[in-house]
């Protein structure tokens, strides 16, 4: 049997990720013929960083696949997020997660979301602060209607695998001290980190989820 080169470079990815590790191709920019690929291939995960670009891919597809939102999400988007979503990764104040947990009750489930951590401390980026996760998380873990999964980072980018392992390690530190904090709607499992150039470092510092778009689907269009 011949494969494609995006369910190729999915099935060798995978060869290599432990098991334990969820991969998330991330399928910004690609058409739902593209993503359908990657899911012949095997992939259970599918994150998108658009809401307007990924909605007609996702009604296209439907619900064989979990969706993931792992980019900005903004405030006059977050109506939209639900019923389409099955996991918000990007939730970096309280104010959207107060948001999400409102939409969530309107439509009668229980979203799961991550706390976007921004670990490099970057002006152009979004997230929490690391020393504002903790209470953050202790904050939305009481939201009834959302379930608080675990942590995500961007981290800055470096080509310098000691560098990135410090932003890593920093991030599983964050997970380990919240990790005390439960409520029946939270199960903080997940710690989503690392990029096509990147996952092997962040699965070695403890990444449950890795982020892959150009390594399995090729350069950007």
């Amino acid at each position: 049997m011949s494969y494609s080169l995006i369910e190729e470079n999915y099935r060798r990815l995978r060869g290599i990720i432990p098991e334990h590790v969820s991969i998330i191709a991330v399928s910004k920019t690609r058409t739902a013929d593209e993503i359908l690929e990657v899911i012949n291939a095997g992939a259970e995960h599918i994150g998108e960083n658009y809401l307007q670009e990924a909605l007609p891919k996702i009604n296209a597809i439907g619900p064989r696949v979990k969706w993931h939102m792992i980019g900005h999400l903004q405030s006059n988007k977050i109506s939209k997020v639900l019923p389409h979503f099955n996991s918000v990764q990007t939730v970096h104040s309280v104010k959207t997660a107060t948001q999400l947990d409102r939409q969530a009750q309107t439509h009668n489930c229980r979203l799961e979301i991550m706390l976007e951590i921004n670990i490099g401390y970057e002006n152009s980026k979004h997230g929490f602060l690391p020393e504002q996760c903790r209470a953050a998380a202790i904050e939305i873990s009481k939201m009834k209607n959302l379930a608080l999964t675990g942590l995500m980072c961007l981290e800055p980018y470096t080509e310098n695998s000691s560098e990135a392992k410090k932003y890593f390690l920093r991030m599983k530190e964050l997970f380990n001290e919240i990790s005390d904090i439960t409520a029946d709607n939270n199960r903080l499992r997940h710690l989503s980190m690392g990029l096509s150039h990147s996952w092997p470092w962040a699965v070695d510092c403890g990444a449950s989820m890795v982020r892959i778009g150009t390594a399995i689907f090729g350069g950007r269009k």
